[in-house]
C-alpha cells in the first residue's frame, strides 16, 4: 500500500436563528484526531464566522499490479 497525504479545508460560513439569547457560540470540527475551533462569536444568535480550518490526512491506499 502506499500513504497519500490529503488536505481538507473546511469553511465555516455562520449559523442562522440558533435558540436562546445572550450566546456566545463557536464551531468545534473534528477530523480524525485533529480538532479546530472558530472564534467566539459574542452575545449572538446568528454569528457569522466566515473562517477556513485546514486539516492533513493521510490516506493509506492500495496498489494493484
Amino acid at each position: 500500500y502506499q500513504i497519500t497525504e490529503w488536505q481538507i479545508m473546511v469553511h465555516v460560513i455562520q449559523a442562522r436563528d440558533l435558540p436562546g439569547r445572550d450566546l456566545n457560540p463557536y464551531v468545534s470540527i473534528q477530523i480524525d484526531d485533529q480538532k479546530r475551533y472558530t472564534g467566539v462569536q459574542k452575545s449572538s444568535n446568528s454569528p457569522f464566522f466566515g473562517e477556513v480550518k485546514k486539516y492533513l490526512v493521510q490516506i493509506f491506499a492500495f496498489l494493484s499490479i
